[in-house]
């Protein structure tokens, strides 16, 4: 993010802490239900229609973003798609591998290890990309986090 966006942005921590446990509860229900039936014998097929439709629903956020106040979505020139295309592949490796998860291993067991790992990895890189400063609490959390999983695994 260049200097002058950085700066637009407004952080409001209740109203994302509470879309963040609306986006807990949701989903670990999609996980429970993409797992049921990826061990139903369709674990590809369950995971990229899990991905498909959160990109159906960015479709209709990205859409109302006028309804809600936020103006209209900027354009996005071919060549600068296409360079977030090529960034989304891990996501189709992700995915591949998470549902392929689901059939090998406990859903909680699963569910926890890849969003601790999720947890902690996103605050590495935001700390080094973002320049997003953590506090010791917050880190010892994200500690404690990665080690709560080791022991449900044990």
């Amino acid at each position: 993010l260049d200097k002058n966006h950085k700066e637009s942005i407004k952080w409001n921590a209740k109203r994302g802490t509470l879309f963040a446990v609306v986006a807990g509860v949701f989903g670990a229900c999609g996980s429970i239900l993409t797992g049921l039936s990826a061990r139903g014998g369709m674990p590809m097929t369950s995971g990229y229609l899990w991905e498909f439709f959160i990109g159906i629903s960015g479709v209709f956020l990205a859409c109302g973003r006028s309804f809600a106040g936020y103006g209209k979505m900027q354009d996005i020139a071919f060549r600068d798609f296409m360079k977030i295309f090529v960034c989304n592949i891990a996501t189709i490796i992700g995915t591949a591998s998470f549902v392929t998860a689901f059939t090998e291993a406990p859903l909680a067991i699963v569910n926890a290890v890849v969003l601790s790992l999720t947890m902690a990895f996103l605050a590495v890189f935001s700390y080094f990309m973002h320049n997003e400063q953590l506090s010791r609490r917050q880190w010892l959390s994200i500690l404690l986090a990665g080690a709560a999983v080791l022991l449900v695994k044990a």
